[in-house]
């Protein structure tokens, strides 16, 4: 399975009327496409200012009939452009192909993303650090944690996922791996096979 993923930086001067375009284009590009699509907005993340569009494949030629799909739509094109003032930037896309652990029918209200670079000429063990990581924080937190590899972006980029239903899970969870001795020396013993720069956002589903 492929999560596809799609972001665009909100224009300031419009950030609270960003939204319900956002979630509008979701419905229309579904609409198109017949995709489920979801919206995010960071929370108390580095990316606060962003809206993140996604959905899930299992053919990487899915994504590319949805997009000529939507390229070809006259009427969502010209919605976009009437909606483009509420955005700045260009769009930046991703795909991230599950290795470990199977995604629910629907989203959880938010999702915690850690994402991550192999150390040059540790892929292998990374990768089988990655699987023990979710296998282990899925254990102590009680919240499925999906593991993946970027398709596209930096080369060897990982990420584990966790969908929460609320806030209080996600304060639970983090909770219970900072205090659990186990994970502590799981990410100890990690630490080596993965570039420096290790970063964690958490996301809030919009629809």
């Amino acid at each position: 399975m492929y999560l596809f993923a799609r972001r665009r930086s909100i224009n300031p001067a419009h950030a609270r009327a960003a939204i319900g375009p956002a979630v509008e284009a979701a419905s229309r590009a579904r609409d198109v496409t017949g995709l489920a699509i979801w919206v995010w907005n960071p929370v108390l993340s580095p990316e606060m200012g962003t809206v993140a569009w996604t959905t899930r494949v299992e053919h990487l030629a899915e994504l590319q009939a949805a997009d000529d799909k939507l390229m070809s739509s006259t009427e969502f094109g010209e919605w976009i452009e009437q909606n483009d003032s509420r955005f700045v930037g260009p769009l930046e896309d991703s795909v991230l192909q599950v290795l470990h652990g199977t995604p629910a029918d629907q989203p959880g209200a938010y999702v915690q993303v850690a994402r991550a670079t192999c150390a040059n000429g540790s892929m292998s063990e990374a990768m089988g650090l990655g699987v023990e990581v979710a296998d282990v924080a899925s254990r102590v937190t009680g919240l499925a944690t999906l593991f993946g590899a970027g398709v596209t972006g930096a080369y060897g980029g990982v990420a584990w996922l966790t969908g929460a239903p609320d806030l209080a899970a996600v304060q639970a969870a983090n909770a219970a791996l900072a205090g659990d001795d186990e994970w502590r020396k799981l990410i100890d013993r990690a630490g080596h096979a993965f570039q420096p720069g290790v970063t964690s956002s958490l996301l809030r589903r919009l629809n």
